[in-house]
């Protein structure tokens, strides 16, 4: 590396913390995707880099979605994971059977463990 010159070694320094800023606001934008939490927007990072960011097609600055208000992703989940529940509990208490099946069998169906043959080429 000694045939490179300083403006080039730092122009890698730079390129390479500009892409470590952009995997980690990548993996905080798929965690927060994940579990349904919104983005702290308080906190900056180095650079700048999470804050904003901009195309070379398009001289505006993109700023980040704010995510969060009352139906986030886990708040989604945990209502429908409730309904769900509700709905099946419902049926059992009134033995309405659920395609042919009554609750019993239907939850005798949804525990039992299913050994898939998995076949891999390697």
């Amino acid at each position: 590396m000694s045939h490179i010159n300083t403006d080039q070694k730092l122009e890698l320094v730079r390129t390479i913390r500009m892409q470590n800023q952009y995997n980690r606001m990548k993996c905080r934008e798929r965690e927060s995707f994940l579990y349904g939490k919104p983005l702290p927007h308080d906190r900056k990072e180095l650079y700048s880099a999470e804050a904003a960011m901009s195309f070379p097609a398009q001289p505006e600055i993109m700023e980040p979605e704010k995510s969060g208000g009352l139906l986030t992703g886990f708040r989604i989940r945990f209502l429908i994971a409730l309904v769900l529940f509700s709905v099946f509990i419902y049926f059992d208490k009134n033995d309405i059977s659920i395609l042919g099946k009554n609750t019993f069998e239907l939850f005798v169906s949804l525990t039992e463990s299913i050994d898939l043959p998995i076949d891999l080429p390697y």
